[in-house]
C-alpha cells in the first residue's frame, strides 16, 4: 500500500496487486436454439463438473484517508474511503454444446467487480 501524506492528517492511498489463483468450480447452463430469431424447443443442459482452472486476478484501489492521534497520543483513529476494482480474467469458459447449430450462447468470460470500500480504524 502506497500512502502520500498531506496536511492536517489527510492522506491519499493506493495499491495495485496481481495474483494467479487456482481452484475448482462446477458450471451449469442451458443453451437454446433459435430459428429466424424465434426460440426453438430444442435445448441442451450443460454441465462441467470438477473443472480446475488457473485465473489471473488484478486488484486496484485508490482513495483518501484521514487520521488523528487521540488521548495524548495513546490512541489513533482513522477513516478511509477508496474505489476498488477487482478483475478475474477467463473465469467461466463453458464448453460449447455439441450438436446444436445456430445457438445463441452468452457467457461472461471475465468477471469485474468495483465499488466503494470504507474502513474505520481505532488503534490503542
Amino acid at each position: 500500500m502506497t500512502t502520500w501524506h498531506m496536511a492536517y492528517g489527510f492522506r491519499i492511498f493506493g495499491n495495485v496487486a496481481a495474483s494467479i489463483l487456482y481452484g475448482k468450480f462446477d458450471a451449469t447452463g442451458i443453451a437454446r436454439q433459435f430459428q429466424n430469431n424465434v426460440p426453438n424447443v430444442l435445448t441442451a443442459d450443460i454441465k462441467d463438473n470438477d473443472h480446475w482452472k488457473t485465473v489471473p486476478h488484478l486488484q486496484i484501489i485508490l482513495g483518501f484517508e484521514w487520521g488523528s492521534c487521540l488521548w495524548d497520543d495513546k490512541m489513533f483513529f482513522s477513516l478511509k474511503a477508496g474505489w476498488e476494482v477487482n478483475e478475474f480474467r477467463n473465469l467461466h469458459p463453458f464448453p460449447f454444446p455439441a450438436g446444436i447449430a445456430n445457438t445463441v450462447f452468452s457467457v461472461a468470460r471475465d468477471l469485474a467487480m468495483q465499488g466503494l470500500t470504507i474502513e474505520t480504524r481505532l488503534d490503542f
